[in-house]
């Protein structure tokens, strides 16, 4: 009978829990810990908006939160601009050299560190020297 049924766990298995443990010790408890420290005063022991009251009203955080907002759908609208038709000509276009733009195009690209200060200006667009 084909699928294991009847054996003891496989390496595969074992491995597979071993990632999910892992991600749950690492990414869940942390993220639940956080959650349930934001909600509960520790004094009282009660539930408490008071931190999220605090956060909105600084306008510093609020700006923050706003740029952060703003960063991430012009990313990824981008992105989408981008790769979805790059991605349709790429599938329906036969031409020379196509196997390795799709190469090319889904390897990681790999810098020095020292690549992110170009022409002199920094990541946040202020001039370094």
């Amino acid at each position: 009978m084909k699928g294991g049924a009847g054996k003891g766990l496989s390496v595969w298995s074992i491995l597979s829990i071993l990632i999910l443990a892992a991600f749950g010790i690492f990414v869940l408890y942390p993220l639940v810990l956080v959650l349930y420290k934001s909600f509960v005063d520790p004094f009282s022991g009660g539930v408490t908006w008071d931190y999220f009251a605090r956060f909105f009203t600084k306008r510093f955080y609020w700006e923050t939160m706003v740029n952060s907002l703003c960063v991430t759908v012009c990313a990824t609208m981008l992105s989408a601009a981008l790769g979805l038709p790059m991605a349709y000509l790429m599938r329906s276009v036969k031409y020379v050299g196509a196997a390795f733009s799709t190469f090319s195009s889904s390897s990681p690209i790999f810098r020095r560190r020292s690549s992110v200060h170009t022409h002199g200006f920094s990541c946040s667009g202020v001039m370094v020297s």
